[in-house]
């Protein structure tokens, strides 16, 4: 899946995910949060810099993700001109002096994924950190974002990986 996803060409990749931000926009648990968990796209993921500009613009409160150690981040506060560092998988994340955000404080979360599958499961990068996360925050909607080539009969899920309750693609959006 990620041999495909990173065969995309730039162009390609910001037409499909500028296709999963207008069907993200149709979703009452996006319309409705004000504190959302996003994440900051790298490589080939679907981008999100869009989805963090309108909610910053709507005036949401908008974390992204900060490594804290071995499997584990936390929420650190996004603002228009914050300064962002890569972190040791080259993922830019907030300086984490800024706000955080306890897991159960959050309305949604928005995540991303190597593949997804119609029970609402999803195939990350294999290190957990965000099943650990997201099993804390049970109150937040949580909503996984790909493009629709990403959707596969099965990936398999795990006992300790949380399932999604919304998908939504470039094509569709699928609810639980």
């Amino acid at each position: 899946m990620l041999k495909n996803r990173n065969s995309m060409a730039p162009r390609e990749i910001t037409a499909l995910s500028d296709k999963v931000f207008f069907n993200l926009q149709s979703v009452e648990a996006y319309k409705n949060a004000h504190h959302l968990l996003l994440y900051h796209s790298f490589h080939s993921e679907t981008r999100t810099e869009k989805i963090i500009a309108d909610c910053i613009r709507r005036g949401r409160n908008v974390y992204l993700p900060v490594l804290l150690g071995k499997n584990r981040f936390t929420a650190v506060k996004y603002e228009e001109g914050c300064v962002l560092k890569e972190n040791r998988f080259g993922i830019p994340e907030p300086e984490t002096d800024n706000e955080q955000a306890s897991p159960d404080m959050l309305d949604l979360i928005i995540v991303p994924g190597v593949a997804f599958d119609d029970a609402f499961h999803r195939a990350g990068y294999g290190s957990g950190y965000y099943d650990r996360y997201l099993k804390k925050a049970a109150r937040a909607a949580k909503i996984g974002i790909c493009y629709d080539f990403q959707l596969v009969r099965n990936v398999h899920a795990g006992p300790h990986d949380i399932e999604m309750d919304i998908i939504v693609t470039d094509k569709r959006v699928l609810r639980r």
